[in-house]
């Protein structure tokens, strides 16, 4: 689905970036899961498939028009200095961020917290 010229519809995301903080290999799986369901997703909607940014790269110049970002359910100061930097490599005006936080089933409240801090962020 495209934007259209009122923006009353979605706007399909050309570029990705994919971020865990911390890195490891529980929220690296749960992006990966969400990869695999963004590419059955753009399957059935007929739509393109958007490309990962390479955050490998040294690319000074790489934008991403959506951040997806993958946190554990306590974002401590460091993370959100994490956070803060992968938005300022990555953000722009326009960019969409969306994050998936993992949260123990007794962290939900611990959760909710997390959400609020990052938007603040």
């Amino acid at each position: 689905m495209e934007t259209t010229a009122r923006g009353d519809k979605p706007k399909t995301l050309q570029t990705i970036a994919y971020i865990s903080i911390p890195n490891n290999a529980d929220l690296e799986f749960l992006l990966w899961d969400l990869q695999d369901a963004i590419a059955a997703y753009a399957r059935l909607s007929g739509t393109a498939l958007p490309h990962p940014v390479d955050l490998e790269a040294d690319d000074a110049g790489c934008v991403a028009d959506g951040i997806v970002l993958a946190i554990e359910d306590v974002a401590d100061d460091e993370t959100l200095t994490a956070i803060e930097q992968a938005l300022e490599r990555f953000g722009g005006t326009g960019t969409r961020v969306y994050a998936a936080i993992r949260a123990a089933q007794e962290g939900t409240e611990r959760a909710r917290g997390t959400a609020v801090r990052l938007h603040k962020a």
